[in-house]
């Protein structure tokens, strides 16, 4: 008989696999929409067979929740903020802000999510936390650039704007992905730094 450790599937085992679940759902979702998007192509796409899918995700909702948490933590580790932070860097911290306008990942299904938040209750808890955290980070690391607490207003105005504008490119990239749009992505990148280097007094 084997023993329940045989039959548990090693961490790295189970870890890939719902990497190949999340990668072929963030596909078919962009490509085709999450309506219209079934959890046996999901299956097929990734490789894994629809009973498993359902043993590591219980619905299509805590797949969205996944690929949020993936872009997340991607964003995260690569935009330099826990170092500038850390640092209290001033030029890192606006160079971290400026590659969140350069990132191209989860564009093209952050517009398909946010459609999809506005009628599921799920996938809506999903965006707010994901809203409450990126605020969070942007607001520390603003706090380095205009510390104190008679400045806490001016770092919440910075990250709304930061935040709406960066929500207004995902959908401006989906829907004109034109090189004049690369034009329109710098121009505005260099004003977001231009109201950051202001909010730091340089």
């Amino acid at each position: 008989m084997a023993s329940a450790l045989s039959l548990v599937c090693p961490p790295d085992r189970a870890a890939l696999r719902r990497d190949r679940v999340i990668a072929a759902a963030r596909k078919l979702f962009e490509d085709k929409g999450f309506h219209s998007t079934g959890i046996a192509e999901i299956a097929t796409l990734s490789g894994v067979k629809v009973g498993q899918i359902y043993r590591d995700f219980a619905s299509k909702e805590e797949i969205v929740a996944a690929i949020v948490e993936a872009d997340f933590a991607a964003f995260s580790d690569a935009s330099g903020f826990r170092t500038a932070i850390a640092s209290r860097n001033k030029a890192g911290v606006i160079a971290a802000i400026d590659q969140m306008f350069t990132r191209v990942d989860g564009k093209r299904l952050m517009p398909e999510i946010i459609a999809e938040a506005s009628r599921n209750p799920a996938v809506a808890a999903t965006i707010r936390d994901l809203d409450t955290r990126c605020k969070g980070e942007l607001l520390e690391a603003l706090e380095v650039l205009a510390p104190g607490v008679d400045r806490r207003h001016a770092r919440e105005i910075a990250a709304e704007i930061v935040l709406t504008l960066i929500v207004g490119t995902c959908h401006r990239t989906v829907a004109r992905p034109t090189p004049s749009d690369c034009a329109a992505n710098q121009a505005l990148r260099t004003i977001v730094a231009r109201e950051l280097h202001k909010l730091a007094g340089d």
